[in-house]
């Protein structure tokens, strides 16, 4: 498993970290609140892959994962806008839901 880091709170559990990764760490997840998934654990596969780096959707109505199944290559390190993301679960700061209010119960469950 390597070096590993847990943040409290909000649990965010890093594995097999180096020292080249901690600038990332404290801008990224200290300072902006963003979660790393590259770093994140993850149950071993033999190779480091990409789930995926946001996505787009076509004139059709259809959308496409950017990076789904690549060998992470830190191709998709860089952050760029992007039409939509996709998750199991999102880490959204307070504040946003603050500002906007939550979620539209038209969209329950969520």
């Amino acid at each position: 498993m390597g070096p590993v880091l847990t943040i409290e709170p909000p649990g965010t559990f890093y594995t097999n970290l180096t020292a080249a990764d901690v600038p990332q760490i404290v801008e990224e997840t200290l300072i902006k609140g963003r979660v790393i998934n590259k770093l994140l654990y993850k149950e071993p596969t033999g190779r480091k892959t990409v789930q995926h780096a946001g996505g787009t959707i076509l004139p059709n109505g259809l959308t496409q994962h950017f990076g789904y199944k690549e060998e992470d290559r830190g191709q998709w390190d860089e952050e760029r806008d992007v039409e939509y993301v996709t998750g199991c679960s999102i880490a959204i700061p307070m504040r946003i839901f603050e500002e906007f209010g939550l979620y539209d119960d038209r969209y329950f469950p969520t």
